[in-house]
């Protein structure tokens, strides 16, 4: 959540000043907290930072996955361009390896 705070603060111009985690009741939740230290539940956000929150949350997950292949192997498979696009931003060329299945036509796209 560290790591999704800072990325939100970044994508959203410093208008926000990162995340917290609301534990309190039965299912805990995500709250945006403003740059002056207030807190902002996610429905009380406009559609812009919902989406920089979205990504934020995306990309910080990307970095763990990184950070967890560094000592296992992990396996992600998606058949959304935009997520292999973010995995080749955040992992390093050495631990990357992509495949494409089910289109002989197309390429591999990458092999490390």
């Amino acid at each position: 959540m560290r790591c999704a705070g800072e990325l939100f603060a970044w994508l959203s111009g410093g208008r926000m000043g990162g995340l917290t985690v609301v534990t309190t009741e039965p299912k805990p939740y995500i709250m945006g907290v403003l740059a002056d230290g207030r807190e902002v539940p996610v429905d009380g956000m406009s559609a812009g930072q919902r989406h920089q929150l979205f990504l934020a949350l995306r990309l910080a997950s990307l970095e763990r996955l990184v950070e967890l292949s560094r000592a296992t192997q992990v396996v992600l498979f998606t058949h959304q361009d935009h997520l292999a696009a973010m995995a080749r931003e955040v992992v390093p060329a050495d631990l990357l390896v992509e495949r494409e299945v089910g289109d002989e036509r197309r390429p591999v796209l990458r092999a490390a």
